[in-house]
């Protein structure tokens, strides 16, 4: 079996060629890592510091993107420095990567949250907008927390699916980047594009169909707040389309561009496939931030009185006249 199974790792390495990482990939990389390890930290601590009900989602999304950030890190320095001559032994062994390479894991559990609980908050969306009612009884804090465990629990049993597969065949030999197609076989990398490429596809049908029904909702409803509820609506319209333009560029190009294998006619798509997922983990948090009235305002309060960064009075200190988004009585009231 094990011979089996690094004559299939050494067909992978054939169908899809390693190449080593320079010195400017390497500070691209770190240096985008580290951004989106900054930017989803200080998400975390508007989060806490706004006290903002039913985010749990939003909370275990930043810590797969910084998961994910500390993976692309890890995994680039080790890319660099094993290509130095002498460095680490070029022959490793699956055993080895799962103990002493920690990118392996981090990409799985950071991958599995961030697909996890982009998706719990499709639903949570959707749910607010077209069910009123049920949204504020069934999506307490107690029922949050609930679904966070389901999706740690998910998270948890696929990891531990993954490792007792990696070590069956723990001493086959790989190559020193310890890529997740060597260590777990290319039946297993292509199942987790597959799932990420269709969960992805799916929250974007999804966030269509909540946009689709608040613009309905905006064309039939009547009341003395007419005037409020259609800055309100148009401002959920915004952030609505926002999310749904983001999900489609960071999320389904890239994994459909290695689901329809791609990269194998086109070396170059994976690269460009990889450089769009780690952007998204930029992305997410600076977007979060920007619809979110209570993220804004918080922000801007920790922003020097002297900002003169684009846009950062009108976008950051006045969030309060869209405020009514996340006001509960107006919702009720709508």
């Amino acid at each position: 079996m094990n011979k089996l199974m690094e004559n299939s790792t050494n067909t992978i390495l054939e169908e899809f060629p390693i190449s080593e990482s320079d010195i400017s990939a390497l500070a691209f990389y770190i240096a985008l890592g580290c951004l989106a390890i900054l930017l989803n930290s200080l998400m975390l601590v508007l989060i806490r510091r706004c006290r903002i009900k039913q985010v749990y989602s939003v909370f275990m999304s930043g810590c797969g993107n910084i998961l994910l950030a500390m993976a692309v890190i890890n995994f680039e320095a080790q890319s660099y420095v094993s290509s130095v001559p002498g460095s680490f032994p070029k022959n490793w062994t699956i055993r080895d990567c799962i103990i002493r390479a920690p990118h392996v894991s981090l990409f799985l559990v950071g991958y599995d949250i961030t697909m996890y609980s982009t998706f719990a908050l499709c639903l949570e969306r959707l749910i607010t907008f077209t069910r009123m009612g049920f949204h504020y009884r069934i999506l307490n804090q107690r029922n949050c927390c609930i679904v966070c465990s389901f999706i740690g629990i998910a998270t948890t049993l696929k990891l531990a699916f993954y490792w007792k597969n990696a070590f069956r065949h723990g001493n086959v030999s790989v190559s020193h980047l310890c890529q997740l197609r060597e260590c777990f076989g290319l039946s297993y990398q292509r199942a987790m594009v597959g799932m990420n490429f269709w969960m992805s596809s799916f929250t974007a049908v999804l966030y269509l169909m909540t946009l689709i029904s608040v613009y309905f909702q905006r064309r039939t409803s009547h009341g003395q707040l007419r005037n409020m509820q259609l800055k309100r609506e148009c401002t959920i319209m915004r952030s609505i389309a926002m999310i749904l333009l983001t999900n489609i560029f960071s999320q389904i190009l890239p994994w459909s561009l290695l689901y329809f294998r791609l990269d194998k006619r086109y070396p170059a798509v994976l690269r460009v496939a990889v450089t769009i997922l780690d952007l998204n983990w930029c992305l997410t948090p600076i977007m979060y931030m920007t619809i979110h009235p209570e993220m804004q305002k918080t922000l801007g309060k920790l922003l020097p009185t002297n900002c003169y960064l684009p846009g950062c009075g009108r976008v950051f200190r006045n969030s309060t006249k869209v405020s009514v988004v996340y006001d509960e009585n107006l919702l009720t009231a709508s």
